[in-house]
């Protein structure tokens, strides 16, 4: 497998669940230290978390993990800004990464068996790849080094769902990947 760096987005305030989803706890452990876990268990290549809100507490609920941390300081630019850090951190510490993947932490259906699906399209010549669930396309996704430049151009609350589409990339099925964490609501039906 190619060295495939995953980041972890987990620099958001949260503002519509009114806390920092990253730090809610699910079974007994804090959703970004869940998908740290995750992203390590994929071998896919080193993992990078992006923080931002509660920087301290993320670097404190990942003790002991083999993460690299990046605070973000500009984080209330939103997510595209978040993204376009990653895609610049990224290179710069890990120089012969092939692609990146990108994951929320606020998707309890993501495996490591899913994000190393994700790097096989790499393998299989593949530009971008997606996750599909519902009636739709996002993260988990990967992103070839050849999109790096187009990731660092995103700003504000858009994602990168267009580079994606346009990038026609490859669709990897995850079951139950529409059930998110947004709101308190969310986390209860979780439970």
């Amino acid at each position: 497998m190619s060295n495939v760096p995953v980041v972890v987005l987990a620099a958001g305030g949260s503002s519509r669940l009114g806390q920092p989803k990253q730090l809610l706890v699910h079974r007994g452990v804090s959703l970004v230290r869940r998908a740290a876990n995750v992203a390590i268990e994929s071998g896919c290549g080193p993992v990078l978390v992006m923080a931002g809100a509660e920087a301290e507490k993320v670097r404190a609920a990942l003790g002991g993990l083999a993460v690299e941390l990046h605070e973000h300081s500009r984080w209330r630019d939103g997510i595209g800004g978040t993204i376009a850090a990653a895609a610049t951190e990224v290179p710069r510490r890990w120089p012969d990464a092939t692609a990146l993947i990108l994951m929320g932490v606020d998707q309890p259906a993501v495996t490591a068996s899913h994000l190393r699906e994700l790097a096989a399209s790499l393998d299989a010549g593949a530009k971008a790849a997606a996750s599909s669930y519902g009636d739709t396309i996002g993260i988990p996704a990967l992103f070839s080094r050849e999109l790096f430049l187009v990731l660092t151009r995103l700003s504000g609350d858009s994602g990168a769902k267009i580079i994606l589409q346009n990038a026609a990339a490859v669709l990897v099925p995850l079951p139950g990947g529409e059930v998110d964490i947004d709101q308190p609501v969310d986390l209860k039906h979780l439970e």
